[in-house]
């Protein structure tokens, strides 16, 4: 066992109070050898205080950071930031640098709107853009300020990483690159983990080997999730219009409509001869001073062709989709890690978890706030409150309607309120008559910022699993969560089609019967809820409630805690009376 210093612990951490569950987390991951999962609600603190424990525990190992998106690169710089600060005074500050794709990186890529990964790939394959040679033919000794300028005065998001290499007139993608065998903590997002081909480019560029790091996954709930590359008949319809004519293009257009899974087989000498083609036309795009008309159809569409050549693909009427199962599969490249933590808000439930993850040696901890009672968490058990589809009757959407403004009126902040399909939102919503509602294709939300921010309560409709259930900010101008109710609108269990019929497939062959319903219904469910009511918390001091419009919530009261109401009007009470009690 690694011998732990409290001192030296308090060297790396930033804050002048240590909780009590921040205590917890760090005597865990002091103690425990074995894979460690720690599941722990919003406002905890686990992020800076586990960064601070793995800084002490480290001699020469490198700590690697996975989270899912790159706005959670920057919630971990700013932690690291504030670190760095705290540790500068006292010694040497750890080294930090974000491995990341070209798009967030390239400081030209920043000047524009609409570009993609893909089209920025291709770009720097074409040796269009001169930053790459500089940045392979800077000299050493001015890497090496860039190392002192990041002692003394740090960086807390991309955007400052991306400026401090300006200087060097060179690009911070290649650059990072060159630096990050010298980098004490690396933070990068899921590809490097689930890509076998970027983990090795990864572990290569760090000259070291997986047993000599700590790992540091966070959100890791999200692994449990079947990862999908989808193409719609739509994209394929704009492509044919913008690339003209091509036999890669009806060939795919042909497996549209057959609500089924097969294979899509294309001759290989096709797809080289649309890649020289969009090729052709990114190279003349570039050549010009219009470069913000690069339009990245054509490769989102030979990304697609790239997947299908491996793996099976779904067949719908609007969509193809190419799925990966296997979360099993997504943590072999750090099993062996020499420390190995996964976090998230909830691992619920834990055996499974442990089984999908072929983690059942691991240790768990489940660190709970001083009181749940920041929490209110509850159902309402009547026979005709159910979202199942033979109950989906006009009556069912004016009751539903007619509860959730009943309920929304209890809380000083605004309500989400999440539904199980986007047809059954839409149907909600000529009842409920919503402040927003999210659109089913637009990632576009920016109104979502200025409704959030709003001092009035507002009241939002949204699809358990869609665009508002992750990744997008609720909070106001005070950097408190804007949310305080979040209703479910039924649950939402997923609906019979050909996806669920080969996911089911896919589980059975692995885990048999039983298992598989827990993977498939229970996990996403309680994934979903325990997400929602998470929303409502941004630290210790706030406080939310869930509410679930669904009779058989029922099965999963003792793993969500929830309260069993039969009365609406009894509800209604009871959240009045919470919310009274100091929600800010």
């Amino acid at each position: 066992m690694v011998t732990f210093s409290i001192n030296k612990m308090l060297h790396y951490f930033p804050y002048n109070e240590l909780r009590v569950e921040q205590y917890q987390i760090l005597q865990e991951i002091w103690k425990t050898d074995q894979p460690l999962l720690i599941s722990s609600e919003t406002g905890i603190g686990k992020t800076v205080i586990t960064l601070s424990s793995l800084l002490t525990l480290r001699e020469n190992e490198k700590i690697i950071v996975y989270v899912r998106t790159k706005a959670q690169v920057d919630v971990f710089l700013r932690e690291l930031y504030e670190i760095s600060k705290h540790t500068r005074s006292s010694e040497t500050p750890p080294i930090i640098i974000p491995l990341i794709g070209k798009v967030s990186l390239c400081p030209k890529v920043q000047q524009r709107k609409k570009i993609t990964s893909s089209v920025v790939r291709q770009i720097c394959r074409l040796e269009k853009c001169p930053l790459r040679k500089k940045s392979n033919d800077l000299p050493e000794n001015q890497l090496g300020s860039l190392f002192t300028t990041w002692e003394n005065n740090g960086f807390s998001s991309i955007k400052e990483f991306i400026r401090s290499f300006e200087s060097t007139e060179g690009c911070p993608y290649y650059l990072s690159h060159r630096l990050i065998s010298r980098a004490d903590v690396i933070i990068t997002t899921y590809p490097f983990l689930q890509n076998s081909s970027l983990f090795d480019f990864m572990m290569e560029k760090m000259e070291t080997s997986i047993y000599s790091c700590f790992v540091l996954i966070d959100e890791a709930h999200n692994l449990a999730r079947p990862r999908s590359h989808e193409l719609s008949k739509d994209q394929l319809v704009q492509c044919l219009k913008k690339i003209g004519d091509h036999p890669l293009i009806y060939e795919l257009l042909e497996y549209y409509g057959s609500e089924k899974i097969q294979s899509v087989e294309i001759d290989p000498i096709l797809i080289t001869d649309f890649e020289g083609l969009i090729n052709e036309r990114l190279e003349d795009q570039w050549s010009t001073t219009q470069q913000d008309l690069i339009d990245p159809i054509g490769f989102e569409v030979l990304d697609f062709v790239n997947y299908t050549q491996q793996h099976d693909v779904i067949c719908s009427k609007e969509t193809l989709k190419v799925i990966f199962p296997d979360a099993f599969m997504y943590l072999n490249n750090v099993r062996n890690a020499k420390k190995l933590i996964l976090m998230s808000g909830s691992f619920e439930p834990v055996y499974a978890f442990r089984l999908l993850y072929g983690l059942k040696e691991s240790k768990t901890t489940r660190i709970i706030n001083p009181s749940e009672k920041r929490w209110f968490q509850s159902f309402i058990y009547r026979p005709e409150i159910t979202s199942k589809f033979a109950n989906r009757t006009e009556e069912l959407y004016i009751n539903f309607s007619k509860y959730i403004r009943l309920l929304a009126k209890t809380c000083p902040k605004h309500t989400i309120v999440y539904c199980p399909s986007y047809s059954f939102m839409k149907e909600l919503d000529t009842h409920l008559k919503a402040d927003f509602v999210e659109p089913s294709h637009s990632k576009n939300f920016g109104v979502i910022k200025s409704i959030t921010r709003s001092d009035s309560k507002k009241l939002i409709l949204a699809v358990a699993g869609g665009k508002l259930s992750e990744g997008v900010e609720f909070v106001n101008i005070r950097k408190e969560s804007s949310l305080g109710l979040v209703i479910f609108a039924g649950l939402p269990f997923p609906a019979p089609s050909t996806e669920t019929d080969y996911l089911q497939n896919e589980y059975q062959k692995k885990f048999g019967t039983e298992l598989t319903k827990v993977f498939l219904t229970r996990l996403p469910i309680i994934l979903h809820l325990m997400q929602g009511v998470g929303r409502t918390t941004r630290n210790p001091d706030e406080k939310g409630a869930l509410v679930v419009l669904d009779n058989r919530a029922i099965s999963f009261q003792e793993e969500l805690k929830l309260r069993m109401y039969k009365r609406v009007d009894q509800l209604e009470k009871d959240l009045k009376l919470f919310f009274e009690r100091g929600v800010k």
